[in-house]
């Protein structure tokens, strides 16, 4: 789960080495993180069958991390506190759907290590502390009710990252099949890439709604 509880948990002994006794018969990530390591995950989802022996998943790699800090303030400057930050890298073409030769022999390769989001709260200040962020320039992506999404990219420096959030603006539609005509209900609807912006569904009549969106382009996807 991206911010939520991890299904499983455990530590690494003093060679590295580590057991976890996950459930059967749900798709699982296995996610390592260390202070000064970059939060990872082992390329390939598994599925672990009823009554399975112990898996060996072999070695995992953690690449080097950094820490960020910064504060969310909303459009008066007022700060902003309890708003979900997020830090992860933007997905690259080739990787999108498992495409990409390079991809598919480091997923083969094994012990292959993918940097995975990292989350966290504002405190009351609206400050707040990100460890084991990747090294490399990553998105910003900062939630709070009632608000627009904060998004900065490309996110290199580890301090005095300032993210104003505002109240954003609404924006309608409807979706309908391919005569152009009969309203599609249930449809899921989502703005920005994969959903990051927003993500709701169309009712009876095929219309949808999204309450607070980023002042800019947006990109609606159904």
């Amino acid at each position: 789960d991206l911010i939520g509880e991890p299904l499983a948990a455990g530590a690494t002994d003093g060679g590295g080495h580590f057991h976890l006794a996950a459930p059967a018969g749900k798709r699982i990530f296995v996610v390592a993180q260390a202070p000064g390591h970059a939060r990872s995950r082992m390329g390939r989802p598994l599925v672990l069958q009823e009554g399975e022996a112990d898996r060996d998943l072999g070695k995992l790699d953690l690449p080097e991390g950094r820490r960020l800090t910064g504060k969310v303030l909303d459009a008066a400057g007022k700060p902003v506190a309890g708003a979900r930050v997020i830090a992860l890298l933007p997905p690259r073409r080739a990787q999108r759907g498992g495409t990409g030769a390079g991809f598919a022999r480091a997923f083969a390769a094994g012990g292959f290590a993918t940097p995975f989001p990292v989350t966290g709260r504002t405190n009351p200040d609206g400050s707040f502390n990100l460890d084991s962020v990747p090294l490399r320039g990553v998105s910003l992506r900062v939630y709070a009710e009632k608000m627009a999404s904060g998004l900065i990219e490309n996110v290199s420096t580890r301090a005095g990252i300032g993210v104003r959030l505002s109240p954003g603006h609404p924006l309608s539609g409807k979706v309908v099949a391919p005569d152009g005509k009969s309203p599609v209900a249930g449809a899921w609807v989502m703005a920005g890439v994969e959903g990051l912006d927003g993500i709701t569904r169309s009712d009876n009549k095929g219309a949808f709604r999204f309450e607070h969106l980023r002042v800019g382009q947006a990109h609606i996807t159904a």
